[in-house]
């Protein structure tokens, strides 16, 4: 037995995609995989795209974030940063700081799966890696008034700047969020530095961000946002618009978020766009008709009202893309998911020493079960046989909709 073999079928038990279940799965989407490998090799050629990714769908279940698991190894064998949030009703997908904070923790590379942020400067500023260029295209965009000073005192103090000083804190934990602004002039000894406002300053970190990934010999910068389909947990059409604005702004639809070298990619549940955004029914009216009015009437929200709409019609463009450019995860042949049994139970048999019986296949095309449910079935089996019992496996089947409720008293420019 390896630890990596019992790692696996743990993983696999729980539903938990890491990357021993992806080096032995793959994505399991060979045609969304393509769409990704694309647009990475566009963005490594320096390409603006529009826009900077897409967001795929699925059913409940049926692996979405083992897509998103996958897509994140392809990055970062690719050499790009890979950065990912879990959208929920904490982490709003409308609060630009907490979505920056989020990702900068959550920032992996090849050579750094754990503070990935940190430990990729810290290695750049040991290597003495040359800004020159970055520092020129700083200065470029603060005189055109795109970024604020601090971002370019940052960076030309980096050469002066060693891992672990209290300097060096103090500029993470700015790039993390941190209200810290008097103490980073005080440690780059640059009193005269302009900050961003809160508005703009998560825009104009994204895009610091990027073009040091790039300054440092990285690829680029992919994103990478999980659950959006828990926007529909906020409360307030208005709060609800501010996550569909901020999608379209990271999706570079907005002046300060780059398009050069920024990947965002994201994954939704199926049928949350016919369910919420072009809802039609006696349970209330669609996102799409009353989200761009209220926010529009609202004092803090009308500026986003536009932003509000682009999102939501970009939701809709990539849910209907035609079948050579799906976002749709599709299921997995039969045949496919015989050769993934059969891997499994050379796995199992090395974790657990033992041997085990393959198990009659389920035809697909008529069976409703994710492929994770097959999966669990398969282990429980192998389990159960293994202290000399017969599995007796019923289905529990969990149903998932997007019901749009009255939305007259949730109304609040929030």
């Amino acid at each position: 037995m390896t630890i990596s073999d019992r790692r696996v079928i743990e993983a696999l038990r729980t539903g938990v995609p890491i990357r021993d279940v992806i080096d032995l799965l793959g994505s399991g989407q060979p045609q969304l995989e393509q769409q990704f490998n694309d647009l990475l090799a566009s963005k490594r050629k320096g390409s603006s795209t529009s826009p900077n990714g897409f967001v795929f769908f699925g059913g409940f279940g049926t692996g979405k974030s083992h897509v998103l698991e996958a897509f994140t190894k392809i990055a970062i064998d690719s050499n790009f940063v890979v950065s990912r949030a879990t959208i929920s009703n904490t982490l709003k997908l409308g609060s630009p700081t907490d979505v920056i904070k989020s990702l900068v923790a959550n920032t992996q590379t090849k050579s750094h799966l754990e503070n990935g942020l940190e430990q990729l400067l810290a290695d750049a500023l040991e290597s003495q890696v040359n800004f020159e260029s970055f520092i020129s295209w700083l200065s470029s965009e603060v005189a055109r008034g795109r970024l604020s000073s601090v971002y370019l005192g940052i960076a030309t103090q980096l050469p002066k700047i060693s891992y672990g000083t209290e300097t060096f804190e103090v500029v993470m934990d700015y790039l993390r969020g941190g209200t810290v602004a008097v103490r980073l002039k005080q440690s780059l000894e640059m009193r005269n530095l302009q900050f961003p406002d809160a508005k703009s300053r998560p825009a104009q970190t994204s895009a610091f961000l990027t073009r040091l990934f790039i300054s440092i010999g990285y690829s680029g910068w992919v994103v990478l946002f999980d659950e959006l389909e828990l926007i529909r947990l906020l409360p307030g059409a208005p709060t609800r618009g501010r996550s569909y604005a901020e999608l379209a702004h990271w999706m570079g639809y907005n002046d300060l978020r780059p398009t050069q070298g920024l990947t965002v990619v994201g994954c939704m549940t199926s049928s949350y766009v016919s369910e919420r955004i072009e809802y039609s029914g006696p349970t209330g009216p669609n996102e799409l008709t009353i989200i761009p009015e209220r926010m529009s009437a609202g004092s803090t929200t009308s500026s986003l009202a536009a932003s509000a709409k682009l999102g939501m019609k970009l939701l809709q463009q990539w849910d209907n893309q035609s079948d050579e450019k799906s976002l749709q995860l599709v299921r997995p042949s039969n045949q496919v998911v015989r050769d993934i049994q059969a891997k499994l139970i050379q796995i199992y048999e090395k974790a657990y020493q033992t041997s085990v019986s393959a198990i009659p296949i389920k035809d697909l095309s008529k069976s409703q079960d994710p492929m994770r449910v097959h999966i669990r079935r398969w282990i429980v089996s192998w389990d159960l046989e293994r202290q000399g019992k017969k599995a007796e496996l019923t289905d529990n089947r969990v149903e998932q909709n997007f019901d749009v409720m009255n939305d007259d008293d949730d109304d609040i420019d929030d």
